[in-house]
């Protein structure tokens, strides 16, 4: 008994040794690159990443030596980045680019300082604008209509070159819809209930179930085939089916308004507000520029303005505006070919330089106005600088690590696709809807009726067993591959033309109707061409990158704590203890 005890003890104690396996702390130091820290807990969520990308178990001291090269090769690229940072912060050719690309947000600041906060209009400004202009507030001619909706299918044409079938796979798409769109008109006409019909036909999934209730629109709304339709009848009426760019529509009208006075409510007095804000916005941005112009001073580089184009240094400077801005010569010779074409000549003289020069100033006097008035430590222009510099590492770091020059040949993208080519076979190509019975007899009289018009989907609604919330799921199998209902349905499937029926086919579930409703064609070269070279593409980026971290490598200071490596253990799943009683003790 006392030997039963001590095992029991000793799995206790066991299974609360490994369910505490971490024996390391999270913020516990594993390695530095450079005086910067790789932590417990980088190594614990890079090895959870690198698991689950891989397909089958890695031992865990290969799993932990993998996931801190990675954190190293991070931390060096980092290093890098960092020295590549302060190299575009002191680079003064890009500063000044920088602030032409960042003008959005400096000119934000300075409209929402000098020009929006002065703006205040009053209700009475308001209302006299209404009186004053009344005939221009005119409610347009509008109407209430429902419609019902019959998509084309949307067939398989990627790759198809010959454009006579093209042309047919789109034909028989048109035909199929439209087709269905009759049926469901001689639905309407015949009296069936509206809703009903628009709840399961319609294929506007934002208002089938409402009975395609669009509410009022005004002429152009609804594309001109739908609109010319619609506003020529009258409430009662139902129209249709009109082809427009989604498919087959019936129309129902509900109510037809013709043009009125509008009447000053919230919604107008708020249009009218913003209306005469815009007005006013205008004219003190127009008056303040103009100050600005009044005052401004140029400084012309009449050395690089009197050369050829072609010899302007895009470094230079070209204008000084106000001893604050400068336009540099890669802004100025980017804007001669434009100005050439506006004054309809081959060629500028001095004057003409600096007339264009004149026209590129609002600009930086708008920014120069800014710097003045100490606008530029705002938080929206800070962080546009921080975005601009980070784009500009990223660039720059980009062009260490990839293979720019790199683009895959011909040959390579076409062996490459053939290597992996079963990557592009479609394995559920088939888009299947179908009528299960238990009475082939019967499979066949309702084949019958289907070829003869009657709605697949209906009749699935109304044959297919079990509840009708279940047939409304259950008749659609959507995409499958010979796996999913067995050899003796697929290879049947597979055989019919899209919107093809079959006869009956036996399963071990009873009798099936199929109907094809679309085919996926494996995805060809053509087709897949862009996506495999840019897999190529990434593939010799990964092959630099690795080459230059391995280089960095070599130089870098790397310190690796062994003994925090070896020792530490990522969490396991807590063990569920079940310990029995001890034996009472003698003398107790």
């Amino acid at each position: 008994m006392r030997k039963l005890f001590g095992a029991v003890l000793f799995l206790a104690i066991t299974a609360c040794f490994l369910s505490s396996s971490r024996i390391v702390r999270n913020d516990a130091t594993v390695a530095t690159v450079g005086g910067r820290f790789i932590t417990v807990a980088s190594l614990d969520s890079t090895m959870k990443q690198i698991e689950k990308n891989t397909d089958s178990p890695v031992p865990l001291d290969s799993l932990k030596l993998a996931a801190l090269d990675s954190l190293i090769a991070h931390r060096l690229i980092d290093i890098r980045a960092d020295s590549v940072r302060r190299s575009v912060e002191n680079d003064q050719e890009f500063r000044l680019k920088m602030l032409d690309d960042i003008n959005q947000s400096v000119f934000k600041v300075l409209f929402d300082k000098q020009i929006a906060t002065r703006i205040k209009i009053d209700s009475s400004e308001i209302i006299q604008n209404y009186n004053d202009n009344r005939s221009t507030y005119i409610e347009p001619e509008k109407i209430k209509a429902r419609h019902i909706l019959i998509r084309r299918p949307k067939p398989d044409t990627a790759g198809v070159s010959n454009e006579k079938k093209r042309q047919k796979l789109l034909d028989e798409s048109d035909k199929f819809a439209r087709e269905r769109a009759d049926a469901v008109m001689k639905k309407v006409l015949a009296g069936e209930n509206w809703d009903t019909l628009a709840a399961t036909y319609s294929e506007d999934n934002n208002n089938a179930k409402k009975g395609g209730d669009l509410g009022y629109f005004t002429h152009g709304r609804m594309g001109r085939e739908f609109d010319s339709l619609a506003f020529n009848s009258t409430p009662g009426d139902i129209v249709g089916p009109v082809s427009t760019q989604f498919g087959y529509d019936i129309i129902k009208v509900d109510d037809h308004q013709q043009p009125k006075p509008m009447v000053l409510n919230d919604d107008l007095f708020n249009q009218i507000n913003a209306d005469l804000i815009g007005v006013r916005e205008k004219e003190y941005s127009n008056a303040f520029l103009d100050s600005l112009k009044g005052k401004a001073a140029y400084l012309y580089n009449e050395e690089e303005i009197a050369k050829a184009d072609s010899l302007v240094n895009s470094a230079a400077w070209i204008m000084i505006v106000n001893s604050t801005d400068t336009i540099l010569g890669s802004t100025f010779k980017e804007s001669l070919p434009k100005y050439k074409r506006w004054k309809k000549v081959d060629s500028l003289s001095v004057e003409n330089k600096k007339e264009l020069l004149d026209l590129m100033a609002p600009m930086h006097l708008l920014r120069s106005a800014t710097k003045t008035l100490g606008y530029m430590n705002a938080p929206e222009i800070v962080n546009a600088v921080k975005d601009a510099i980070n784009s500009e590492t990223t660039l720059r770091m980009s062009h260490y690590l990839r293979d720019i020059q790199y683009e895959p040949g011909e040959e390579e993208v076409a062996a490459y696709y053939e290597a992996h080519k079963d990557d592009y076979i479609e394995k559920r190509p088939l888009l299947v809807h179908h009528i299960l019975f238990q009475d082939s007899a019967l499979a066949e009289v309702i084949r019958d009726s289907i070829v003869a018009g009657a709605d697949f989907a209906e009749m699935a609604k109304r044959y297919y067993p079990g509840d009708p919330e279940i047939r409304e799921v259950l008749y659609n199998l959507d995409y499958i591959g010979p796996e999913e209902m067995g050899t003796a349905f697929y290879s049947v499937a597979e055989t019919l033309q899209v919107g093809g029926v079959s006869h009956p086919v036996q399963t071990v579930w009873g009798y099936h109707l199929i109907k094809l409703v679309n085919r996926k064609q494996d995805r060809t070269l053509a087709q897949v061409r862009p996506g495999i070279r840019q897999k190529l593409r990434d593939a010799r980026d990964a092959v630099k990158t690795a080459r230059i971290v391995a280089d960095w490598r070599k130089e870098a200071l790397i310190n690796i704590n062994e003994k925090v490596l070896a020792n530490y253990r990522p969490a396991e799943k807590k063990v569920t203890r079940i310990e029995a009683n001890a034996p009472p003790q003698k003398g107790k």
